[in-house]
């Protein structure tokens, strides 16, 4: 059947949706990480599940990008170029292919042979994070998917999932922009910040430590008698 034109924009933009998922994940986790102590401790019971579940996301949304053993995930990377390795291209991709070889811009593909290129430098870059999916795809497999007492699985820093976020991120942008040339820019995440929420809460409550240090310190219009 080979690969189409239709499947590959589907692809496109479920591996889109994920990876916006994964920055605004990633963004805010790091706001409340970066949080000093006195801070974290201070911080309502909610902030911390918040915290807990965003490295929840990033550990389960990672894994069906980036994990080589995933055989059902459908927006899985390497699936993605195992098909633009070894199956043949329809009408529709050879005409962008045609159409991106008369355009002069850098990192269009104008061939089958600049598209294969790609896909070799890609599996090269994931096999350099290979110690990283891995930590993804076991916490995923025996902790938070499927729970296995017996397995005691290693955490993964907040730096890796930025690592591996940024790695799917660039493999996303180079292979939308080299066929269809377009990329976006995932680190905006600023409409789903944290630090809007964290800043009205801090406001509220410097509010409510005015008001009570007032009602404290506040002087009686009369004295009692003796």
């Amino acid at each position: 059947m080979g690969l189409k034109i239709n499947e590959l924009i589907t692809y496109f933009d479920n591996l889109h949706n994920i990876l916006v998922d994964l920055n605004i994940s990633i963004n805010n986790a790091k706001v409340l990480n970066s949080l000093e102590d006195k801070q974290k401790k201070a911080l309502h019971g909610f902030f911390r599940h918040y915290y807990y579940q965003l490295n929840v996301i990033m550990i389960i949304q990672l894994s069906k990008v980036l994990s080589s053993n995933n055989k059902t995930q459908k927006i899985n990377i390497h699936k993605l170029l195992n098909r633009l390795k070894n199956e043949k291209y329809d009408k529709y991709i050879q005409h962008k292919l045609s159409k991106n070889a008369k355009e002069i811009h850098n990192g269009l593909f104008k061939n089958e042979e600049d598209v294969k290129n790609a896909v070799k430098k890609i599996k090269k870059c994931l096999k350099n994070s290979k110690t990283q999916i891995e930590k993804i795809e076991n916490l995923r497999n025996q902790v938070h998917a499927h729970y296995d007492p017996k397995k005691d699985p290693p955490l993964v820093s907040l730096d890796e999932l930025e690592k591996l976020i940024k790695v799917s991120t660039e493999i996303y942008n180079i292979l939308r922009r080299g066929l269809c040339n377009r990329n976006f820019d995932f680190q905006r995440t600023t409409d789903w910040s944290i630090e809007y929420i964290l800043n009205a809460v801090n406001h509220s409550q410097n509010i409510r430590i005015k008001k009570e240090n007032k009602s404290t310190n506040k002087t009686p219009d009369s004295l009692p008698k003796n």
